[in-house]
């Protein structure tokens, strides 16, 4: 089976027509570290005999017994794992996650039908000014208006979330690493600053899904895990308040796709040792439909196209492949990386003549 294919991510959500893409799961290793509780014997002075103490908790650091060489082929054969979320909508994000919305958040924006907002007409001039670039496919202008805009009102919504969007875009072939990293860093922070802003908009969960997993290449072997936790955490959410939302439908369509990629071994280590339990529940039927839901939803986008065509390559269903590469060369340029994509579709395409 072929090693996973470079993930793609940018969405129309939100916005008049805009789309996404962006996350891949990587499993890299290093040594991890985890603490357990022991109980704690005080010797006393003299002769007196020594007595056990009062019970007291204690954090010892130890390694993580995951072999070296399964660790390193789970780089080797995953190279991108950004695309999961461990943590139930309902129940909330692990510890970390909690860290980083708190980090992120800030106090929600007064009323406005109480308190005129301030350059309300210039704003609207430049986010309008934002979207016509963006259609345009240019993120650079784009992203130079939206950022005009948030410099008069720093908790602008929709300026929030289209910056966020720019910066991926961005990002994703970026050759400067630094620079990319810190693109992913700076969406992720715009993009959870909306979510706080308005957490009942399906859109502004799978911003926050698409930056972190970008966020997450970056990241060590167990962080990397957590980040997937949280990218299927928000886009689940994103599904929760719009059930057709094509952008999430496409995010789990590839999380599931990239779990099924990892063999049993290395998957058993994700789930067992690196938090990755909703990795259990993955499967190439749940990836196949999720993907033909964001087709349906969105057929002229071109992404939807390539990454069903790879999930029916990787199922054997070769035919079914060439048709969705096909379809993929037909759509129209709609996204900002469009032009990678479709040259993507073209190699793949090519490979499996």
């Amino acid at each position: 089976m072929p090693g996973p294919h470079p993930t793609n991510l940018r969405y129309t959500g939100l916005d008049n027509g805009h789309s996404f893409h962006g996350v891949k799961l990587t499993l890299r290793h290093q040594s991890s570290t985890f603490s357990h509780s022991g109980n704690g014997l005080r010797s006393q002075r003299g002769n007196r005999p020594r007595t056990r103490s009062r019970t007291r908790s204690r954090t010892r650091q130890g390694t993580l017994p995951v072999p070296a060489l399964a660790a390193a082929a789970l780089l080797a054969v995953w190279p991108g794992l950004p695309f999961l979320t461990a943590a139930q909508a309902q129940s909330g994000v692990e510890s970390r996650i909690q860290a980083n919305t708190a980090a992120a958040a800030v106090p929600p924006a007064p009323d406005s039908a109480a308190v005129p907002i301030p350059h309300g007409d210039e704003i609207a001039d430049l986010i309008v000014r934002g979207d016509r670039a963006s259609k345009a496919r240019n993120p650079a202008a784009a992203l130079k208006l939206y950022d005009e805009a948030l410099a008069l009102d720093s908790m602008n919504f929709a300026a929030l979330w289209r910056a966020s969007r720019e910066l991926v875009d961005l990002g994703e072939f970026e050759s400067d690493r630094a620079l990319q990293k810190a693109r992913y860093s700076r969406a992720e922070l715009l993009a959870r600053r909306a979510m706080s802003l308005k957490p009942e908009v399906a859109d502004a969960h799978f911003h926050v899904a698409r930056a972190v997993g970008r966020t997450a290449l970056a990241a060590g072997a167990r962080d990397r895990v957590k980040y997937a936790m949280e990218v299927r955490t928000h886009a689940l959410n994103a599904l929760r308040l719009d059930p057709q939302h094509a952008g999430a439908l496409h995010i789990m369509g590839v999380w599931n796709a990239e779990v099924m990629r990892l063999n049993g071994m290395l998957r058993s280590i994700a789930i067992r040792f690196m938090g990755g339990g909703p990795m259990k529940q993955a499967s190439w039927d749940e990836a196949l439909r999720l993907m033909r839901a964001a087709v349906a939803q969105e057929p002229d986008h071109l992404v939807h196209h390539l990454d069903l065509a790879r999930i029916y390559h990787d199922m054997g269903r070769d035919a079914d492949a060439r048709s969705e590469y096909a379809a993929a060369l037909a759509s129209p340029l709609i996204e900002a990386n469009d032009d990678r994509y479709r040259l993507a579709a073209e190699t793949e395409l090519r490979r499996l003549r």
